[in-house]
């Protein structure tokens, strides 16, 4: 795991990129070096993951000096890779998967990308051809944003990377329509107009010719699967045994995040069994009992016989954390729960180097509330039936993530709503934080988005038919890549982490689009093959509890410690200076968190305080 950036010209002119490796040396804090080579320079910081020696480091080249490489990630098959390239006659000196690749990519070029199963971003230099060819992972497990402009190519892990190397930047308004929706920015846009993201399973080349993006893998297309129920849920457990298996390879110490939920607790017991004894890791709220699920992680680990470590951290200590997540976030990413995840991220690199983690699994096996609200939607009955006639009393609830009752006013009022529409008008409402109307409202006319190109990101994504299927290969390609994954990437990486996902080894990817809507969730079982085919390895309660969310007390600190913060980025004459957002709307949602009426305005808040560090930052 390390972070890459660097430029190719086609003038052959090198670049400096001092302050853009000192930007990404979290992500790499072992060793950073820069090599220029004929109009590409390209750069890289190491966290030494595998072969540890200098064996590994990079930039790396092959003998002859013709191919360099930098690469951001890890390769769970290059042993089997490299038992065909030694075949073929091809030396190597190194245990690295870095190596491999670099082989690889000279032997086959873009055709080999199909072969590997792992997570990555990397570039790959040909001295001979004058070109350049960069490439991401298949469901965007790793980032990588890149700019062209006058016969340059810029590229990096992170957009804080890129930004020194740009001449100017100006604010795409489609991503911060979709920004200030969804508190990240979707699909392959980045929040300035002159730098984009790489779309997952995607290659780009660049050289005198011009530049050419293809995609090398389609991360849904898969045959429907004939298995039986029975069949299928023995599949599911040997591919994700087989995930997890390939993922404890590392020759630095390794563990596992543990919250007590189903995905987390499934990915623990099967590294424990086949890892005695395996370090796991949780955090607790002292302060609110609300969000903490500590008890669970704790049942879980002694029902594994873990080495397990809870981190109790008091509300002081996640504020403080709170503060380093505005501090690391470079492009507007809202995702509250980033602060957990960089707690526990920071907590867990005290004792390790790789964490293997959760995620991936409620996007393909049905685990969200909103997943059970689709299928309810499409198949209505009496239960929504009695919800329309008691729809009047929920205007006497305030809505709230931060009790169980507000949640669920919250949740019954946003049913009722897109229920009634159309299924991708629906897929967009139930995945945003905030409605196209009030995002209308928040940002000026004339830093508006046009409607079409609004109705053109919701097309690329949804594809309009009302079916399960169409939500998960919504989430695949939007949610995980765009929200998700950045956010394991980014605190864990702020961190110096290594996290690996299981659940988005492809093998288990393929097998769960393939399975039938109804083996993953029916109207009453969520994640139901899942939590069959591991109900033997892990304790009762952990199957009775309802889904909860990785989720803060945003709504309380913003009525006490973070309320200041708010105030100040939605102080009026700054609003009013910058011309972006409407002062009178922010003035109004300023006027609630005076008088301490947050309610269901905690996660636009959150977003407009995201939004100010970023600008005075980066505008």
């Amino acid at each position: 795991m390390c972070g890459i950036v660097g430029t190719y010209s086609v003038s052959g002119q090198n670049v400096e990129l001092a302050e853009s490796i000192r930007q990404l040396s979290k992500r790499g804090p072992d060793r950073q070096a820069v090599l220029s080579v004929d109009g590409a320079t390209l750069g890289h910081t190491r966290l030494s993951i595998l072969d540890t020696s200098a064996l590994g480091d990079q930039p790396m080249q092959d003998p002859t000096g013709r191919y360099t490489l930098v690469f951001n990630g890890e390769i769970y098959n290059y042993r089997a890779i490299a038992k065909d390239l030694v075949a073929n006659g091809v030396q190597l000196i190194s245990n690295s998967d870095t190596e491999v690749l670099l082989h690889l990519l000279i032997h086959e070029g873009e055709k080999g990308l199909a072969r590997l199963n792992g997570f990555f971003a990397f570039a790959f230099h040909d001295k001979f051809k004058n070109e350049i060819l960069i490439a991401r992972d298949r469901y965007g497990i790793k980032p990588l944003y890149y700019a062209l402009s006058e016969g340059q190519l810029i590229f990096g892990s992170e957009l804080k990377a890129i930004t020194p190397l740009l001449t100017h930047k100006t604010i795409n308004l489609t991503a911060l329509h979709f920004y200030f929706m969804l508190n990240y920015v979707p699909g392959d846009m980045s929040i300035f107009n002159e730098v984009e993201k790489l779309s997952p399973g995607s290659a780009l080349r660049f050289s005198e010719q011009g530049v050419a993006i293809r995609t090398y893998v389609e991360s849904n297309q898969v045959e429907k699967s004939t298995l039986s129920y029975e069949q299928a849920t023995k599949e599911v457990r040997k591919t994700i045994e087989q995930a997890v298996e390939d993922r404890l390879i590392a020759d630095v110490p390794l563990g596992c995040f543990l919250s007590g939920g189903i995905d987390s607790s499934v990915i623990s017991a099967v590294a424990s069994k086949q890892k005695k004894g395996i370090k796991t890791f949780s955090i607790g709220f002292k302060d609110n009992a609300f969000f903490d699920e500590s008890s669970y992680s704790s049942l879980v680990a002694e029902h594994l016989g873990t080495d397990h470590h809870i981190f109790q951290l008091s509300n002081e200590q996640m504020l403080t954390h709170a503060e380093s997540v505005l501090d690391y976030i470079d492009e507007p990413f809202a995702d509250s729960s980033s602060i957990a995840v960089h707690a526990l991220s920071k907590m867990t690199r005290g004792e390790v180097t790789v964490s293997l983690s959760g995620d991936g699994a409620d996007e393909l096996f049905g685990g969200y509330n909103k997943h059970a609200a689709h299928l309810r939607a499409m198949n209505t009955g009496l239960p929504d039936t009695l919800l329309k006639m008691g729809s009047p009393l929920l205007k006497f609830f305030t809505e709230s993530r931060a009790s169980s009752l507000g949640n669920m006013a919250r949740q019954a009022k946003r049913y009722l709503n897109g229920a009634k529409m159309s299924a991708r008008e629906r897929y967009w409402l139930w995945a945003s934080f905030c409605n196209e109307a009030e995002v209308n409202k928040l940002i000026l006319p004339g830093m508006s988005a046009s409607k079409s190109d609004i109705d053109a990101i919701k097309a690329r994504y949804h594809d309009g038919q009302d079916t399960m299927q169409s939500v998960f290969n919504a989430d695949l390609r939007m949610l995980l890549p765009g929200d998700f994954l950045p956010k394991v990437d980014r605190m864990s990486m702020a961190n110096s982490l290594e996290v690996r996902v299981p659940f988005l080894d492809q093998r288990v990817v393929d097998l769960a689009m393939s399975l039938p809507v109804e083996y993953r969730i029916d109207s009453k079982h969520r994640k139901r093959i899942l939590k069959d085919a591991f109900r033997d390895m892990l304790p009762a309660q952990i199957f009775e509890r309802g889904k909860k969310g990785f989720e803060v007390p945003l709504e309380s600190w913003f009525k006490g410690p973070l309320k200041q913060r708010v105030l100040d980025a939605l102080d009026y004459d700054k609003i009013e200076a910058e011309g972006i957002l409407s002062p009178e709307y922010v003035a109004r949602l300023r006027e609630k968190v005076t008088h301490n009426q947050v309610g269901a305005d905690v996660h636009q808040l959150w977003a407009l305080v995201v939004f100010d560090s970023f600008r005075r930052k980066y505008l």
